[in-house]
């Protein structure tokens, strides 16, 4: 197990520029981050400003294309898991960040917001990388995602897809 090491994002030192390397990163996590209370436009709204960015170009089409509208005004305390998944990923996408982290993106969202996401990354591969986890070995397969086995800690054999 490594015990130093730097981690460097678009040639910015995370050390020595953690505001510069964290600005080239979104993240979506497996479970919602948002306040019970807030709605959806709200988050979006807050997680784009903390990044910086007053609009997003990607954010309409991503509402679509997530089936988000009719639900981005209700609060989060009154959304199902699935509506909730895809506002995370709604927020991480939207953003300009070159590099986006993603835990389980395909976790508890239906079919056709599979599909949407797969097509996105295919669309937007070229312009940024997506680092996912996941365990749906149909979404490794549709996104085309080249596939890395990390090493266990404990010396357990991995399996890669």
């Amino acid at each position: 197990m490594a015990q130093a090491g730097r981690i460097v994002v678009n040639g910015h030192d995370l050390a020595k520029e953690p505001q510069r390397a964290r600005r080239q990163l979104a993240w979506v996590p497996d479970e919602s981050v948002a306040y019970d209370f807030m709605t959806g436009h709200e988050f979006l709204r807050m997680v784009l400003a903390l990044r910086g960015q007053a609009g997003a170009p990607a954010l309409k089409d991503l509402l679509e294309g997530f089936g988000l509208q009719p639900h981005a005004g209700k609060r989060f305390e009154a959304m199902s898991l699935g509506t909730r998944k895809k506002f995370m990923l709604a927020s991480g996408l939207a953003s300009d960040a070159p590099v986006v982290l993603m835990d389980e993106p395909t976790n508890g969202i239906d079919a056709q917001a599979k599909a949407y996401l797969l097509d996105f990354f295919k669309r937007d591969r070229e312009r940024r990388l997506f680092f996912f986890s996941t365990h749906d070995l149909e979404a490794v397969a549709g996104s085309g995602a080249q596939v890395f086995a990390l090493p266990d800690p404990n010396g357990q054999q991995q399996r890669a897809a």
